[in-house]
């Protein structure tokens, strides 16, 4: 977690480092804007916010290309915001959705990663392939676990 701060606003965020195609692949819409490009870093992608950090860091504004200023995240990180999506229940359904700042995950040096695979058919058929992919991408990648998620 970090402050999300602009123009004597602040407000803690979850930082979620993804890839450009996390937005497709979970199926959350961009309400304004759009995502980061293939390997954006700060200076050229900048950083997509959801719905909540957008209304309470910009009340009745436009955020797109606007900054917003990470305080204690990556020492302190100001990013162009590109894109605002929309909110995401990803702990607990039951739960309000968490301001977010999405940013390239090209940022973040990170000893694990989490790989997403949308499918139309049975996730666990997917499993075997998915495994021998990633061991011909690079033999020296461990695999920790599968699980489903519905999105």
């Amino acid at each position: 977690a970090a402050t999300g701060a602009r123009a004597g606003r602040s407000l803690e965020v979850e930082v979620r480092p993804v890839s450009s195609a996390y937005f497709a692949t979970m199926r959350i819409p961009i309400r304004q804007g759009g995502t980061f490009q293939r390997g954006g870093t700060p200076a050229a992608g900048g950083a997509v916010i959801d719905e909540m950090t957008a209304e309470r860091l910009f009340p009745g504004g436009n955020p797109v290309d606007q900054s917003i200023t990470l305080v204690g995240w990556e020492g302190d990180s100001t990013l162009r915001i590109v894109g605002v999506a929309g909110g995401v229940r990803d702990v607990d359904p039951r739960e309000a959705p968490r301001p977010t700042v999405y940013v390239p995950s090209t940022m973040i040096p990170t000893e694990s990663s989490l790989l997403l695979v949308r499918t139309g058919a049975a996730p666990t058929a997917l499993a075997g392939p998915v495994r021998a992919t990633l061991r011909a991408l690079d033999p020296y990648v461990a695999t920790a676990g599968m699980e489903t998620v519905d999105a």
